[in-house]
């Protein structure tokens, strides 16, 4: 598969970077981050439509004034689904709109799930936002889970088939700022290689440090208590499709050296890297064995990041 061929654009956020741009859907969801406002208010669409992730545990008050979609779904799959039938009740057949995607405050696997759910609509071509921030409010401490893990388990949609034999199975990790949730995937696949997929060029000049300094917390869950060179990977924490030409790669280096038992993939990153993940998976890897696995968390904070440095736009031909 060949990932150079999907277009993307990069703008600033103090230009009229939205002239020109029209959908006629255009999802967000909201969180307290000025970003999601940011390409919200800017955006053109025909129908707006904010997503509430009850995650976030944002009161009433601060909730949006503007058309928004809730729901109490207990999982990803049903938040989606529920949602697809209401743009569908509302807007009729997805195949023929024009539906554009800010990812910026989507919640990893819902993003995913969402993503999956737009192809089997029959949505052809998908544009999807990201609004970079200027820097992590607590930089290297930033911390994006809050409360309890609760499960470490495939995101629906991108369970594989797991073969019975494990002697072999290599997991690779996206790697973003929280430890925490980094060292729940690891110690779930104990057994598993290992490769720390690190976004590298990162989105500023000091966030790949950090988020080396905080993957070291996680060393021993990692098996990688000296970061050995073996162990790190590298994919631009602003590309998806870069990171998905990486994982591709990674992959079918591994199968010329050894075989794999089980794929496993955890995408902790950027929400680019995420999107790369799925990418990857339901281009190459939909009809094997391999599962995105994530920690789900019992809560989220609504507000990490400061300012807009870019805003991106990714088409996506399925």
């Amino acid at each position: 598969m060949d990932y150079g061929f999907f277009r993307r654009a990069v703008y600033a956020p103090g230009t009229d970077w939205s002239a020109g741009l029209q959908f006629d859907l255009f999802l967000s969801a909201f969180n307290l981050s000025d970003r999601v406002r940011h390409v919200y208010d800017r955006v053109a669409a025909g129908a707006k439509l904010w997503l509430i992730q009850q995650e976030y545990n944002i009161s009433s008050e601060d909730l949006p004034s503007e058309d928004r979609f809730c729901s109490n779904a207990p999982d990803e799959s049903g938040y989606c689904l529920e949602l697809v039938d209401k743009v569908q009740a509302d807007l009729g057949s997805l195949a023929g709109l024009s539906i554009c995607l800010d990812s910026t405050g989507m919640l990893r696997p819902h993003l995913l799930c969402l993503l999956k759910l737009l192809q089997l609509s029959g949505v052809s071509q998908l544009y999807i936002l990201y609004a970079e921030p200027e820097t992590y409010k607590k930089q290297e401490h930033t911390t994006f889970s809050a409360g309890a893990i609760s499960d470490v388990r495939p995101i629906h949609g991108f369970e594989g088939s797991p073969a019975t034999e494990s002697d072999d199975d290599l997991l690779i990790i996206g790697m973003g700022y929280d430890d925490r949730m980094i060292a729940e995937v690891a110690e779930d696949r104990a057994k598993a290689d290992k490769i720390q997929l690190f976004g590298l060029p990162s989105l500023s000049a000091d966030m790949y440090q950090q988020s080396v300094l905080r993957s070291r917390k996680a060393a021993e869950e990692l098996s990688d208590p000296n970061f050995a060179e073996q162990n790190r990977a590298f994919a631009p924490a602003n590309d998806p499709f870069g990171t998905a030409s990486a994982l591709s790669e990674l992959v079918a280096n591994r199968r010329r050296q050894k075989r794999i038992s089980n794929l496993y993939l955890s995408p902790l990153g950027t929400k680019p890297q995420v999107i790369g993940f799925g990418l990857y998976h339901m281009f190459e890897c939909a009809l094997g064995g391999a599962s995105i696995i994530f920690p789900f968390s019992k809560g989220y904070a609504a507000e990490t990041g400061t300012g807009v440095s870019k805003i991106w736009m990714y088409t996506i031909e399925f």
